[in-house]
């Protein structure tokens, strides 16, 4: 009765005739830890569920952790059955739920995840979780969570929160409809998706079909080093330099294409730790994790990592452009080793790609080459821009979808 006084004040809007307010509770129990586990283990141990397994309506199966029967116990883990509603009680966002569909083995979950569990004869839990995905439903347990560093919401206040229900057969009419078109949405995502890789890959392709096809033909080859020189610029905060800058990390690079996709300014009197500077025509060449292939061509001043390499080009035997594009291709990679020891990232160090084989068509060569390349990338950055929007209003149709069901108050989903 209490959990019935609680929501009734919180009710949002007035529901379609046959839908009432409910708490969560008065459906089925919640818990977070409080039920006893008796159960045999493998050696192994048993799968722990986490908050990042929870999708928005959807279970994502991203841990692998399993734990020992004590570790269980100790984080007062709850053994979880197929079709349990999990809700988040962590960000982001709080109060992403899924169900929780039948892996084929046991699995617990710890107290970051708070179990649902409806009576069938009074709810449908499809319905539920759909709602549960929603704009109104997200807002309302944001606004109810608690902790500056860290917010989140106790089960108490989780159970008394309301849900809008109508009658049994409308929940399972309702969400019958919801399936067909939130899966076409992602049949539909998943294509887009499939046509940005696709599009990468077929960009990637070309890159290296091109430079192959120079370095198959009769014209010179020379080392990297003998037409490019580190620039050895260093801003040390010793030096008490002033002034602000640019500053342009490997954060700020899109792999494979150059492209930069953001900066940020710095105070130079602030600095805490060492900055590369280059110039405009340099370039700039992420040496840490080479295979992302974070290799840009500056147009502007400004300051880098230390994880970044900047080179200068001798453009009296080098296309710069031309330079960069080999840079960036799988060709350059498959000559430069990659090395790596204990507890370090790859890199690639200055003297293995002094060492690279580069083909040195002519100058006018060079540039026709670069400019090829570049009007490849361009097409290839505006398809797949468009299918990266299309994805996007893929995703604003499901929130569409379960907006015009619950947040409009329709229920009545043809």
């Amino acid at each position: 009765m209490k959990a019935m006084v609680a929501h009734a004040a919180a009710r949002p809007r007035n529901l379609p005739p046959g839908w009432r307010w409910t708490a969560l509770s008065d459906l089925g129990p919640l818990t977070d830890g409080d039920w006893i586990l008796n159960q045999d283990y493998a050696e192994s141990g048993i799968r722990l569920l986490q908050v990042g397994d929870i999708g928005d309506g959807e279970f994502r199966d991203r841990s692998s952790r399993f734990v020992s029967e004590q570790t269980a116990r100790d984080l007062k883990c709850t053994l979880l059955e197929s079709g349990d509603v999990l809700i988040s009680r962590m960000p982001d966002p709080l109060g992403r739920a899924c169900l929780l569909p039948d892996l084929g083995y046991q699995c617990i979950t710890a107290v970051d995840v708070s179990i649902w569990r409806p009576v069938e004869t009074r709810a449908d839990r499809e319905f539920l979780t759909y709602y549960l995905a929603s704009s109104e439903w997200l807002s309302l347990a944001a606004s109810k969570a608690s902790g500056a560093t860290r917010p989140r919401i106790s089960r108490k206040v989780l159970e008394t929160l309301p849900v809008p229900l109508p009658p049994l057969p409308e929940q399972k009419r309702i969400a019958a409809a919801l399936r067909a078109q939130l899966d076409a949405a992602a049949r539909m995502r998943a294509a887009a998706t499939r046509t940005t890789s696709a599009l990468s890959a077929l960009y990637e392709a070309r890159l290296r079909d091109i430079l192959s096809s120079v370095r198959d033909s009769a014209c010179p080859r020379v080392v990297l080093g003998s037409v490019i020189t580190p620039r050895n610029d260093i801003i040390h905060p010793r030096d008490n330099t002033s002034g602000r800058g640019i500053f342009v990390g490997l954060e700020h690079i899109e792999s494979g294409t150059g492209r930069r996709v953001g900066s940020e300014q710095i105070d130079k009197a602030a600095l805490t730790g060492r900055k590369a500077r280059f110039h405009p025509g340099d370039i700039v060449y992420g040496y840490l994790r080479p295979y992302l292939n974070k290799v840009w061509l500056a147009d502007f001043e400004g300051l880098c990592s230390v994880d970044q390499y900047v080179y200068v080009v001798d453009q009296g035997q080098a296309d710069v452009e031309y330079v960069a594009w080999f840079m960036r291709s799988p060709l350059f990679l498959s000559q430069a080793p990659v090395a790596s020891g204990p507890g370090q990232l790859p890199r690639i160090r200055l003297d293995e790609i002094a060492r690279v084989e580069l083909a040195l068509p002519p100058l006018p060569e060079q540039r026709r080459i670069a400019a090829v390349l570049r009007e490849q990338l361009d097409s290839a950055t505006h398809l797949r821009a468009a299918a990266e929007g299309q994805a996007v209003d893929i995703g604003r149709l499901t929130a569409a979808v379960l907006r015009s069901a619950f947040l409009e108050g329709s229920g009545c989903l043809a």
